[in-house]
């Protein structure tokens, strides 16, 4: 009996064994999940389980705060790293992942601190050279910038978001062409890029490249359907290109996705008072002056819509606000100059226009463009 006894023991002892064993195996199967929920609940387990060394904790946490960053938990995300690197401190992959948060909140001295980190234990780490550079660039260290993204691309010539670190040194530069060239080797290594379809757009539009700039942004727009800021600037594009139609329709549809964006309003109240829907313009510069009160550019885009409804004093009123609040505005000038014209201020008027035609020769030809002679 006492050796039976014995043996029923032992096997009850090798089944609590082996149950424990695999419920600490589910936990770390479920910490390392990709699925946040499913990991932030494994790790947790195996973090308060009291059974693993220092090794086994400071994977949990970092594990932990992956999946915290993935749900933008950041705070927890940042002291689950820190509390990783208090057990493991040599570990260069979670200063770089705890630098990617600090970057998130636009905390960029920590960033460039965690990265340079990261460096520090392993200088060819490709990954965090890149986000420094990129990082620098965003504290304006252009200086600093290139020579993380020169390394950066030494160790991986096909990275895409290096190409695109360089085309914002161009841009900052005032290198259009440079940046265009940069933006497309981006885009050769990683055809989706969204911001590199949009950023090489912007500067096919700043270029005048109407066509090639809405081609972009169109693309864009089928891998992020839901980024307000690429109708707007697809919007933007279709104004300059006298697509006026699509142009509201795309401010129509940043509007539908932030309802309180006072660029696409101002912009869509242009483009409408162009196309002569002038109560529609009116009531979308109000809505924008009213989310947004003295900004100058849409008490301009106002002004112009009291000059196409010929109620010269309400445009007279408008331009002058704008011109105090930002002196020398050419369209605001102009303006004002055709309605003191059509209200018998012939001296005023001349001067205005002179003044609007010696920053902008073009401006005549463009009021014409959107259905304002001079004579009018």
């Amino acid at each position: 009996m006492l050796l039976k006894s014995i043996a029923v023991l032992a096997m009850l002892a090798l089944g609590l064994a082996q149950a424990s064993a695999q419920t600490r195996d589910d936990n770390w199967a479920r910490c390392t999940d990709n699925n946040p929920d499913l990991s932030i609940g494994g790790c947790t387990a195996i973090i308060q389980s009291g059974a693993e060394d220092n090794e086994g904790l400071a994977r949990a946490f970092h594990n932990r705060g992956i999946s915290y960053e993935a749900k933008h938990q950041y705070e927890k995300a940042i002291a689950d790293y820190t509390q990783s690197l208090k057990l493991r401190p040599n570990v260069g992959t979670v200063f770089r992942d705890r630098g990617d948060v600090y970057l998130d909140q636009r905390q960029l001295d920590r960033a460039i601190a965690d990265f340079t980190a990261a460096i520090k234990l392993d200088s060819q780490d490709e990954i965090a050279l890149r986000k420094r550079g990129l990082t620098y660039i965003g504290q304006g260290q252009d200086a600093k910038a290139k020579p993380d993204l020169d390394q950066a691309l030494k160790l991986d010539p096909k990275d895409s978001t290096v190409y695109f670190g360089f085309a914002m040194l161009d841009l900052l530069g005032h290198r259009d062409a440079a940046a265009i060239e940069h933006l497309t080797q981006s885009l050769k290594y990683d055809s989706d890029y969204v911001d590199a379809l949009q950023s090489r757009g912007d500067t096919y539009q700043a270029t005048e490249a109407y066509d090639k700039a809405i081609a972009d942004y169109t693309k864009a727009l089928k891998l992020a359907p839901k980024r307000d800021d690429i109708y707007r600037a697809r919007g933007e594009a279709y104004t300059s290109a006298a697509k006026y139609d699509l142009a509201v329709a795309d401010f129509t549809r940043a509007l539908t996705l932030n309802a309180k964006d006072t660029a696409s309003l101002n912009d869509r109240c242009f483009a409408k008072a162009i196309l002569n829907q002038t109560q529609a313009a009116l009531a979308d510069c109000n809505a924008a002056i009213k989310l947004k009160p003295g900004a100058a550019a849409i008490i301009d885009s106002r002004g112009f819509v009291y000059l196409k409804m010929e109620n010269y004093p309400a445009a007279i009123a408008d331009y002058n606000a704008a011109l105090k609040a930002m002196p020398d505005i050419p369209n605001s000038l102009y303006g004002r100059g055709l309605a003191k014209a059509a209200t018998g201020d012939a001296a005023g008027a001349d001067a205005d226009i002179a003044a609007a035609k010696a920053q902008d020769p073009k401006i005549a030809e463009e009021f014409a463009g959107w259905g304002v002679p001079v004579n009018k």
